[in-house]
């Protein structure tokens, strides 16, 4: 009798000697030739994995809760009724029985110790390669390395996975086998191991090298994307930081540092014909062929997308790109043609870094002949301040209004500057406060004007979205601290009166609360918050004395502005 019946006979609920062993299929139907095997076991696998999927659904039900499923309810796993069937096939040489003993082997060996389970792997395998190495279904043979890797060993599966890779003629099967061989060593290593790591690395380069249009290289290709947009971005950041110190000093551009875009190219394309999108964007987007030739042209090449088209969303590459932009303007910015380069930046300036951006079109400006470009550079300067929410760009915005008023007072830009840094007047350093005029949680009435002869601390912040409320129990404190005293501290909620979490709820609560409810509210463009918190200090005469300074000088002007308000009325 074969060692396999022995084993299943061992299984059976039964007391007495096993059952006589089978008949093989020889012995059966003599005339069937391979083909009949074959086809009759890719039936029997097609109605197995059909009570396959019944028993899992069963299980899965009777596991709800966390329960152990009672085995009387659950029944026998079908493969123990199923393997009488497959065996006189695989005797007959069918591949697909082989495959399936090879997939079911772990519901067969519950009564059988690792070594029955490691020789009956083996034996099954070796029926299948070489002789079947076209077959599709070898597939799956890689996937029961994977399922058993734990019985056969480290060794054992990386032998069986090797030989899949060499001998198999399907490039879906060896791709498979080469993507297990990197996933083993990365999984079941505490620490990980920094040489597994690598070796894995290694294979999926390989694989996507070699095999590039099947999942598996899909598959290698998205696990080598991330580290390899990140290992792009940085070389861009050090080439481009290397160029600003050799243009800074005065080198010309021939003498400049040399783009490594052909190097990052060789690194991203096998991703790119892998099929990765985000790898595809950065092969059309910053290294599609001809690659540029001098420093110059390469800053140019990847500065608009990575300021604005990065071609993975999740990288920082937007000081980057300015810095590019930078190097495009100390090589060319007295050429006419390279104030074209501020059509981006009048679309999408918003969303840039202030400070960044100010430094880098601050030297186009000293450089272009263009008077026109140079009112629009002040014009973004004063969208790009008024965007980032900082009282220091606030000021900013403020100066480059009064460029574009000294310049070009009648200007429709200027017009417009004007417009829009009006509230700033009233809201920093200085201004005299608007009014505010609002209902607080409690439905009472809350006035600015009403608490003169007191100082305020005002707070913005969005209960909703977490922000600004780390800094609450500092204004708690505070206002316990200059209780009895000449001093209001108000909060003014930007979102939903709800807290996302009953933490965030807790932190806030027993604050005098103003809650606006939503994001677009006129007193926000009053007041021109833009990010959270925002904190104004105003005085007894309800003149604004600080915006947004840290907590210690903020406590130390609230102590030394109360006791200039006098004792409490």
């Amino acid at each position: 009798m074969p060692a396999l019946l022995f084993a299943l006979a061992a299984l059976l609920p039964l007391t007495g000697p096993p059952p006589p062993a089978l008949p093989t299929l020889q012995e059966r139907a003599p005339a069937q030739g391979s083909g009949d095997v074959e086809a009759r076991a890719r039936e029997l696998r097609a109605g197995f994995q059909r009570e396959l999927q019944v028993w899992e659904q069963r299980r899965l039900k009777l596991s709800l809760g966390g329960r152990t499923p009672d085995p009387r309810a659950l029944g026998p796993h079908p493969a123990l009724a199923q393997a009488p069937l497959f065996q006189p096939l695989a005797e007959a040489g069918s591949p697909s029985a082989h495959v399936w003993f090879l997939e079911q082997l772990g519901a067969l060996a519950s009564a059988h110790d690792d070594a029955w389970q490691q020789r009956e792997f083996g034996r099954h395998f070796e029926a299948l390669l070489p002789a079947h190495a076209a077959h599709p279904d070898l597939f799956y043979v890689a996937a029961a390395v994977e399922v058993q890797r734990a019985v056969l060993g480290p060794e054992a599966s990386e032998r069986y996975l090797v030989r899949l890779e060499q001998e198999s003629t399907q490039d879906e099967v060896r791709a498979g086998a080469s993507w297990l061989r990197a996933l083993l060593r990365k999984t079941g290593r505490t620490p990980p191991d920094p040489a597994a790591l690598e070796e894995a690395r290694e294979l999926e380069r390989s694989l996507v090298m070699r095999w590039p249009a099947t999942k598996a290289g899909r598959k290698a290709a998205a696990e080598l994307y991330r580290p390899a947009a990140r290992a792009a971005e940085t070389r861009l950041a050090q080439w481009v930081a290397s160029a600003l110190v050799a243009a800074r000093a005065g080198q010309p551009p021939a003498s400049w540092p040399a783009a490594p875009l052909a190097e990052l190219a060789l690194e991203l394309e096998p991703l790119a014909l892998a099929g990765h999108p985000l790898a595809e964007r950065w092969m059309n987007t910053l290294l599609d062929q001809p690659l540029p030739a001098d420093a110059p042209a390469a800053a140019l090449r990847i500065a608009r997308p990575l300021c604005f088209e990065p071609p993975d969303p999740t990288g920082d590459v937007v000081a980057t790109g300015l810095s590019a932009y930078e190097l495009c303007f100390r090589a060319r910015g007295a050429e006419p043609a390279t104030v074209a380069l501020l059509a981006p930046f009048e679309q999408q300036v918003e969303r840039l870094p202030f400070e960044a951006l100010e430094r880098v079109l601050t030297l186009l400006r000293e450089r272009t002949p263009d008077a026109d470009a140079r009112r629009t550079i002040a014009w973004l300067c004063v969208r790009c301040a008024l965007a980032s929410g900082a009282a220091e760009s606030y000021a900013r915005a403020l100066y480059w209004r009064g460029e574009l008023e000294r310049d070009a007072p009648d200007d429709e830009r200027t017009r417009r500057a004007r417009e829009a840094c009006a509230p700033l007047e009233k809201v920093l350093v200085g201004g005299q406060a608007p009014e505010l005029d609002a209902l607080d949680a409690t439905g009472a009435r809350v006035q600015l004007s009403a608490l003169r002869g007191r100082v305020v601390l005002l707070a913005f912040m969005n209960r909703f979205t977490g922000q600004g409320l780390e800094s609450v129990e500092a204004w708690r404190m505070a206002a316990h601290g200059l209780a009895q005293q000449p001093f209001d501290l108000l909060v003014v909620n930007a979102g939903p009166s709800q807290a996302k979490d009953a933490a965030a709820a807790r932190r806030a609560a027993g604050l005098r609360t103003i809650d606006l409810n939503t994001m677009q509210h006129p007193l926000l463009d009053t007041w021109m918050v833009r990010r959270y918190p925002t904190t104004l200090v105003i005085d007894a005469q309800g003149v604004v004395r600080a915006r947004d300074l840290d907590w210690e000088r903020t406590r130390a002007l609230l102590s030394e502005l109360v006791r200039a308000a006098g004792p409490p009325r």
